[in-house]
């Protein structure tokens, strides 16, 4: 796999561990309470995303920039309006996507957050997690308010923003899809997208009660996967299509964890930094005899990183062959 050569490129960075949402499904914590004691808190540095915006951004041609949530939620970083605003800058004809529970800061926080989307991005979207509406939000979205998200979502959108619902689906909560509809229609959302949950029959506990998030009817229920209501075109023309096994790499993904680390993937990212499954991390940690910062940005340009033997080589040879487990069970790549 040539990395550097796979240009224009799609990134993920997950800019921060902390969250304010004690969801039920999510790796983060224990069934919807306590974070995992393994788990790193931590921001992305400023100054290195700063760096990495005005070098490694041009010299690698970025298309697409997504504020994903593998440990935390990106509302939660302190500087990011400033770091939208910047990268914006610097790539005028990029988009940018944030994937956030709607429920941090007050509404003159997200009417910045919108100024800045609106003044210095071409194409953007904030993806608005709202699970149901005010009766069924919060069950699995725990600890968020659902009349707080729409609230947020109202100052985002007048300041010039771009907004989409984002619905997961479990068996307590498809009754509502059509409603679901209307009130993002109502609220001036450009759309609804639907998901099915991939936390199957999640666990959840509380100090009082435990219960399970079933999915049993949700996933046979077949459903329009977007509504659109808005003619506004929030993305670019994103990717070039290679033969690759792996999907990422096909698409020209790549993921930066919030400790700076560059991965080919959330999958592999959570699997090495996270304490997924020993055996796992184990498979790829073989593969990587080289220094322990080979991949963190304070340490390397992203160039210098995607030419590192491992993904140029050793990633190749793990996909082609179905070494590595986390590829075949969460992309389904074998031999």
């Amino acid at each position: 796999m040539d990395w550097n050569s796979q240009k224009p490129l799609s990134v993920q960075v997950d800019i921060t561990s902390y969250c304010n949402a004690n969801c039920g499904g999510c790796a983060r914590n224990i069934h919807g309470g306590e974070v995992q004691p393994w788990l790193e808190l931590n921001h992305l540095d400023k100054e290195l995303w700063y760096r990495f915006c005005t070098q490694d951004t041009i010299d690698q041609s970025i298309s697409h920039l997504k504020f994903n949530g593998n440990w935390g939620d990106a509302g939660m970083h302190p500087h990011l309006p400033e770091m939208i605003t910047v990268f914006g800058k610097c790539n005028p004809e990029a988009s940018i996507q944030v994937c956030t529970n709607g429920g941090t800061h007050n509404t003159e926080w997200w009417s910045r957050l919108g100024n800045a989307f609106a003044r210095n991005t071409k194409y953007h979207a904030v993806d608005f997690a709202l699970d149901g509406l005010e009766d069924t939000h919060s069950i699995y979205r725990r600890s968020t308010d659902y009349n707080k998200i729409l609230n947020n979502a109202e100052a985002f959108i007048s300041a010039g923003g771009n907004a989409r619902w984002i619905m997961t689906l479990f068996d307590y909560n498809i009754h509502q899809v059509d409603e679901a509809i209307e009130v993002a229609r109502n609220n001036k959302f450009a759309s609804i997208q639907f998901r099915y949950s991939h936390s199957k029959n999640s666990k959840v506990k509380t100090d009082t009660e435990e219960y399970i998030l079933s999915t049993d009817k949700a996933d046979k229920i077949p459903l329009p996967q977007q509504v659109n209501f808005e003619g506004t075109k929030m993305f670019n023309d994103l990717f070039e299509i290679n033969e690759s096994k792996c999907p990422w790499y096909r698409e020209k993904r790549i993921q930066i964890s919030p400790w700076g680390n560059v991965w080919p993937c959330c999958h592999i990212a959570d699997t090495v930094e996270g304490i997924n499954n020993y055996n796992k991390t184990q498979e790829i940690s073989a593969d990587m005899d080289m220094n322990p910062d080979w991949n963190n940005l304070n340490n390397y340009t992203l160039a210098e990183i995607l030419d590192n033997t491992w993904f140029t080589d050793k990633l190749d040879n793990a996909v082609e062959h179905g070494k590595y487990g986390v590829c075949i069970d969460n992309c389904g790549v074998t031999t």
